[in-house]
């Protein structure tokens, strides 16, 4: 309820006086005391307007990376955001992970180790907001920390089946065209590109990705297996898979 009033004063003083001006008044103020009131409405309103986190407007804001008091989660999931949308993709990704570990807490307001949680962070939330602004292999550690976090009422839920979904990467199947030289050509190749020269090597190209089409089982199989592998086209209609 803080944080939607914070957040409500705040929209107000940026309609009637602008977010450069209010972005002025918040730097002055975090610059001068630190107060707490100040930072979280400098962290709200870059994250409302990222387009202000440039020159001393990001150095505040990496200020608050250690002024952020860690048990905070809501604000540490919007800290993490922020960074996000600023660049800093490897601090906001071990901020989400921290969000993830302490920001689902569940009725008693203490940690697993006993540690005061200021705020947490409803699942649903979290999670819309980890899938929004993460992508691929950025989703692992979160999504791992959020389902260890999760107790045993809540690992069979919709939520978490959604979870587990993230994690699911799939097979990836590489397959290596290598481009092979034809007799006639001279030691002018790596600089000769004539229409008649292109047009054979389109055809080579073509020809080889038809090959290893003939060879789909193999490719199929390792899907359906589940598993990731790379081959070689290293002769005509023959696919080779590679070992590490």
């Amino acid at each position: 309820r803080i944080q939607k009033l914070v957040g409500g004063m705040l929209q107000a003083e940026v309609r009637e006086q602008g977010a450069e001006e209010v972005l002025q008044r918040l730097l002055a103020q975090v610059s001068r005391s630190g107060g707490r009131l100040a930072q979280i409405q400098l962290l709200s309103l870059l994250d409302l307007n990222p387009e202000l986190i440039t020159g001393e407007a990001a150095e505040a804001l990496e200020g608050l990376i250690g002024t952020m008091p860690p048990m905070d989660a809501a604000q540490v999931m919007r800290l993490a955001r922020t960074l996000l949308r600023s660049g800093d993709r490897d601090m906001a990704l071990r901020l989400y992970e921290w969000c993830a570990l302490i920001g689902i807490a569940s009725e008693s307001p203490f940690g697993d180790d006993g540690a005061f949680v200021i705020s947490s962070v409803p699942l649903r939330e979290l999670i819309e907001d980890v899938k929004e602004n993460l992508v691929g292999e950025e989703r692992i550690a979160p999504i791992e920390a959020l389902l260890k976090k999760l107790p045993p009422d809540l690992q069979n839920s919709s939520e978490a089946q959604s979870l587990r979904q993230c994690l699911d990467q799939g097979s990836v199947n590489i397959v290596h065209l290598i481009y092979r030289s034809r007799n006639w050509e001279s030691g002018a190749k790596d600089f000769e590109f004539s229409r008649s020269t292109m047009l054979d090597h389109w055809s080579q190209g073509r020809e080889a990705v038809e090959e290893v089409m003939h060879k789909g089982d193999l490719i199929a199989r390792n899907i359906l297996d589940g598993k990731s592998a790379t081959f070689d086209l290293d002769a005509p209609d023959h696919l080779k898979e590679k070992t590490a």
